[in-house]
Order: C-alpha cells, then structure tokens, then sequence
C-alpha cells in the first residue's frame, strides 16, 4: 500500500498480506491513520461469515446435476454470499431435487426444490420452481435453463435467509 498526496508525492507505504477482507479494511485503516499522524482505531469485530454449501443435485436428467448446481453456486456468489466446500458451524446446505413428469404429450413438467438447512440438518426453508419444457429438453445440456432456474432459485434463497434474518 501506498499513500500519496494530491501531488502525487509518497506520504508512506506499508505491506499487507492478509486474505480476510475484513481484516485487511481494518488493518488497512488503522495503517492509514498513523500515517496521516492520528490515533488508530481498534480494529472492527466481525461475526464469522455466512457460507452456502451446495450440495450435488439429485435427480435431474442430462448434464443437470453437474450445470444445476454449478449455476446456482455461481449465482450466490455473484450476489454476495460466500460458498464453502463443506458443511461447516457457518455454513448453511443447500439441496436442490429435480422431479420430472410428463404433462401431456410431447410436454415434461420439471419441478425443482431447493432446501435450506442449517448444520444440525434443521430445515429452514423450501423454495419450489416449476416450468413444462418440451419432452426430452433436459436430457442432453442444460445451457442457459441451469442460469435461468438457478436465478431463481437464488433469488428464493436469499428471500428466505432475509426474511429469517441471516
């Protein structure tokens, strides 16, 4: 890290390793406080972090279970949330289950749940998706329907965690 005036002129430097955001935001500031010559402030306490585990999907056709849960992971991620690779004290599963069933000819209903639960194996919520697609969509590669079912999937997901305060 560097500290310049609005000339450009180095005020001072200092070096950072730490991963943690949080960490280096507090450590960053209190570093840039003694070399402005003020007190630094005590550094900021954070609960741990939430962190989604995204369990492997069961049920769906195709390429599903590999896209379907690969779109949903990336999706919390672009909005924020961290993911973890195992269940953990912070972490909350997630399980998605497909089912599908014919509509009528020519016509598959796919039906997706998505499950919250905490640790322990409490349920904390469900979320369910719905849709008919033409028979035999699913049975290949998922494409842009493992995006558009993980959308929103996650925007059910993180409803439920904010309505439950999480």
């Amino acid at each position: 890290w560097t500290l310049s005036d609005a000339q450009g002129a180095t005020l001072g430097e200092f070096e950072q390793a730490d991963e943690v955001l949080e960490v280096l935001a507090s450590d960053v500031a209190a570093q840039v406080l003694t070399l402005l010559g003020r007190d630094a402030v005590a550094p900021i306490e954070t609960a741990p972090r939430l962190a989604l585990v995204i369990a492997p999907i069961i049920g769906a056709p195709g390429n599903g279970r590999v896209a379907l849960a690969r779109a949903m992971a990336g999706t919390l991620e672009w909005r924020g949330m961290a993911l973890a690779t195992e269940p953990g004290d912070n972490t909350l599963l997630i399980l998605g289950t497909v089912v599908m069933s014919d509509a009528e000819p020519g016509v598959q209903r796919i039906e997706v749940v998505w499950e919250v639960l905490k640790p322990d194996g409490q349920r904390l919520g469900v979320i369910n998706q719905a849709n008919t697609l033409p028979a035999g969509t699913l049975d290949g590669e998922w494409g842009a329907i493992a995006a558009a079912i993980a959308d929103g999937g996650a925007t059910g997901v993180l409803y439920l965690l904010e309505k439950i305060g999480l």
